[in-house]
């Protein structure tokens, strides 16, 4: 995997070494292990947080992803959400 200057990979992922490098995203996505790249970062901006939990980890590829204990938020997916 190669890493620009700018902290990505060549596929856009933010790449890390520790937990404390890769951002909590505000507004999704809530699945966990989904990697976080630079466009997921710079927006959508929402008005309620659709994740509950929502955290963020370097994986063992050395880029960050949605953490283990995020999930979708009831309150804003309602109930039924897988």
């Amino acid at each position: 995997m190669s890493t620009s200057a700018s902290g990505t990979t060549a596929g856009g992922e933010i790449s890390c070494t520790t937990d404390a490098d890769c951002p909590v995203l505000p507004c999704g996505p809530c699945t966990p292990g989904t990697p976080i790249t630079k466009e997921l970062v710079a927006g959508p901006a929402c008005a309620a947080d659709p994740c509950r939990n929502a955290s963020s980890t370097c994986d063992a590829r050395r880029r960050c992803i949605v953490g283990p204990g995020t999930e979708k938020n009831p309150a804003v997916w309602g109930s039924a959400a897988p």
